[in-house]
């Protein structure tokens, strides 16, 4: 199976995206294409980062409409003492307002608009890989592995009961009581031809172009929608082979604010990881991040 890695990026995570880039092209042990996908006007600022395995697109060529950013301060805050960052604002075509996060997962929902590759592994600007991966990593007996993680979402059940009755609603089928279960991590692999489906399915249940459809909503998950399609809609064979483990060691499941807890997780790499996430919400300095990650790969033996 040909492979796609894809992260949508913007110049606030530029320097976390460029220790991404130097991970992939330290690790990667094939030549799957990197696609940088940003805002055009960040599109100079990423071009250093581009390569013979590694192509930069702007959103605006992605997107399959023209949105307009609308001219808001992205910092709010008293000096020295409290700040906020305020994420951008766009107007659509239709004279709605949607959010750069929203408008980052209609761009995964197109990735048949970036490439004809069979599979895509998302791979977030906060990401970084620190052990030799290729495009076998990600296939269990030669599928494209499915991330799902049974009965295990017990905090914030609102916001994800929110998301998966929206994904019912976009695939038309009905709503049923919050399962408890979790399709959303980093490094999220999906199937061509089912992104083409859910496109499809949401396209017929809308009565709308899907970007259309996603744009209106005020809140969806995108990795839950194609879940849902993949668990109950489809109901059987998808092509994937379905595992409860990442590949990617994330920050959030300690709290790094204890000294117990960072420690934890400097210790937490096994050997089902290859890469380490640290969320960029997390506001880490970059050589605080980057003594981490070398840290990790200490503890790991992999230094």
């Amino acid at each position: 199976m040909r492979l796609a890695l894809i992260t949508p990026s913007f110049s606030r995570d530029y320097p976390l995206c460029a220790d991404l880039c130097r991970s992939i092209d330290t690790y990667m042990t094939d030549d799957m294409e990197h696609i940088l996908i940003v805002p055009a006007a960040d599109r100079a600022l990423f071009a250093p980062l581009g390569g013979p395995n590694r192509r930069i697109m702007a959103d605006e060529e992605v997107l399959p409409t023209r949105l307009t950013k609308l001219p808001l301060p992205t910092r709010i805050g008293i000096p020295g003492l409290w700040h906020k960052r305020l994420r951008p604002l766009y107007m659509t075509p239709s004279f709605t307002v949607t959010r750069g996060w929203v408008i980052q997962q209609v761009i995964k929902m197109s990735a048949h608009r970036v490439t004809d590759a069979e599979g895509t592994v998302f791979l977030d600007s906060d990401i970084a890989f620190v052990r030799p991966f290729s495009a076998e990593t990600f296939l269990i007996d030669g599928k494209l592995r499915f991330l799902y993680e049974p009965d295990c979402i017990y905090e914030n059940v609102a916001q994800y009961q929110g998301w998966q009755d929206v994904a019912c609603d976009l695939l038309g089928i009905d709503r049923f009581p919050f399962a408890h279960d979790n399709y959303i991590g980093a490094g999220i692999c999906w199937r061509a031809d089912r992104l083409a489906e859910v496109r499809a399915r949401i396209e017929e249940v809308g009565g709308r172009p899907f970007h259309e459809t996603l744009l209106r909503q005020s809140s969806f998950a995108e990795y839950v929608i194609y879940g849902i399609y993949c668990r109950h809609v489809l109901k059987g064979e998808t092509g994937h082979a379905e595992t409860t483990k990442s590949f990617c060691l994330g920050d959030w499941v300690y709290d790094t604010a204890t000294p117990e807890g960072y420690d934890a997780f400097l210790h937490g790499l096994t050997g089902d990881h290859v890469a380490v996430l640290i969320q960029s919400t997390s506001e880490w300095p970059v050589e605080r991040r980057r003594a981490a990650m070398a840290a990790i790969r200490t503890n790991a033996a992999l230094a």
